[in-house]
């Protein structure tokens, strides 16, 4: 969170990456990866990482809403996309 904050993005991508490879189904973690690519528009990497939220936390309901988010997203970019 620090090296986001820092705008060392490289940086922090990788500290969240090397706390989910020792945890890969910590929720906290999983969580922070997906906010971390949603909020650079990056989408594609937003999807798996929920995705591997909603299997590893069927229960849980915010993987499920990431992945509605995200969907809208798709959906905007296309139509931007398609209106040029």
């Amino acid at each position: 969170m620090l090296f986001q904050t820092l705008k060392r993005d490289p940086q922090a991508e990788a500290s969240l990456q090397k706390a989910l490879g020792l945890e890969p189904t910590n929720m906290d973690y999983l969580y922070a990866l997906a906010d971390f690519y949603l909020k650079r528009n990056r989408l594609a990497e937003a999807k798996k990482v929920a995705e591997n939220m909603v299997a590893a936390h069927p229960d849980q309901r915010v993987g499920k809403e990431l992945l509605e988010i995200i969907e809208r997203g798709h959906k905007n970019q296309s139509s931007v996309i398609s209106n040029q």
